[in-house]
């Protein structure tokens, strides 16, 4: 019965040992996890001078952000737009020449105010 007992206590210091060093580990996990979250809150608050820096210091690099962060999405509606308005000036334009340097005017335009997708 002695033996019994002293292999019991052994295993309850064995598990309470081993919740102590859980709790170990998760409390320096909560404290990485403080310093991660402060290091994110620092650089999501410094990404706007970022930013504004890439458009006025490194347009191409800016553009390739703009692609990525707008997606397919931003892509196919500045796509549409542009295709709805060329419609327009198609159907409404009957004269060539006039046509063709109206849609030509439409791609400069586009161009400069979307100059992210001008290239694709």
């Amino acid at each position: 019965a002695a033996e019994v007992a002293r292999v019991q206590q052994a295993a309850q210091a064995a598990e309470v040992a081993r919740v102590q060093q859980a709790a170990q580990v998760a409390a320096q996990l909560q404290v990485l996890l403080q310093a991660e979250v402060a290091r994110e809150q620092r650089v999501v608050s410094f990404l706007p001078k970022v930013r504004e820096w890439f458009a006025q210091k490194s347009t191409a690099l800016y553009h390739s952000w703009q692609r990525f962060v707008g997606g397919k999405r931003a892509s196919d509606d500045a796509w549409k737009m542009y295709k709805s308005l060329r419609d327009d000036i198609i159907i409404r334009v009957k004269d060539d020449a006039t046509r063709q340097h109206l849609i030509q005017d439409l791609r400069v335009e586009m161009r400069k105010d979307y100059p992210q997708w001008a290239g694709l």
